[in-house]
């Protein structure tokens, strides 16, 4: 399926879901309504405790269909940020499953500056960087089946077969489904979902640099792992010396 008919598929139940909530609170119909209707409607919503992002994409539809303009009311007080405390950190490091932990601890080491990063920065010597962030993403690389201990070596050159691509995002998941993933993951740590976002790992990075002054002692005071795992695998021997060579210098080939 592709992506634009899943994206209309998208749009029409946003539609359809926008024009239920309405009705069903309202009592009105969306064509004819007034624009005391869409505030009072609206009100309703944030009452119930909608993301202001679902009220935005409703009343996008409610405007269209009502042929009004009518927007969000204004934030009476600016969103507070928060800042985690290490028992916080640490409470959430030991729940986290092994598909995120890597995220997480990238979070509190770099920043959100990690989603940025691609495969091939970490052969990159110019990349201002701790070596125990450089370790944390090799791990994670040997994790989903990636031969990566090759990059620990300043002096091995990038050689490609296979596997990911240089320019592929390390973290490709987007900025709202990272969010989602740390308010469930909060919440199941037991310190409360409230203004748990990507944001406040920024402002709990900058605490825990002015802290403990770098990556290193920062994961040792938390606990998070950066030892280097040497699992690399070599190709066997081939039965044709010319072909023995080939493969050897790949350092993020998929391990099949």
């Amino acid at each position: 399926m592709s992506n634009r008919i899943e994206n209309n598929l998208a749009t029409r139940k946003n539609i359809k879901n926008a024009r239920r909530s309405f009705e069903s609170i309202t009592g009105k119909k969306v064509k004819g309504a007034t624009v005391a209707d869409i505030e009072q409607w609206l009100h309703s919503l944030r009452s119930m405790g909608r993301a202001v992002s679902t009220c935005r994409t409703y009343l996008s539809f409610v405007n269209g269909l009502a042929g009004l303009k009518v927007g969000l009311p204004q934030r009476t007080q600016p969103q507070q940020s928060r800042i985690l405390s290490d028992v916080e950190i640490k409470s959430m490091l030991s729940i986290v499953k092994p598909d995120f932990y890597a995220l997480l601890a990238s979070l509190l080491l770099n920043s959100p500056s990690v989603l940025d990063w691609k495969w091939g920065m970490l052969a990159d010597l110019t990349l201002d960087t701790s070596i125990a962030a450089r370790i944390l993403l090799i791990n994670e690389a040997s994790r989903r089946g990636y031969v990566a201990n090759a990059l620990l070596s300043i002096w091995t050159t990038v050689h490609w077969i296979n596997g990911v691509e240089l320019d592929e995002a390390i973290f490709p998941q987007s900025p709202h489904d990272i969010n989602r993933r740390l308010k469930s993951l909060a919440r199941k740590a037991g310190i409360g979902e409230k203004n748990i976002n990507l944001t406040a790992f920024k402002n709990t990075h900058k605490r825990l640099l002015a802290e403990y002054k770098d990556a290193e002692r920062i994961a040792k005071v938390l606990g998070i792992v950066v030892t280097a795992h040497q699992n690399a695998v070599l190709p066997a021997k081939r039965s044709d010396y010319r072909l023995n060579g080939i493969g050897r210098r790949t350092p993020l080939m998929k391990v099949v």
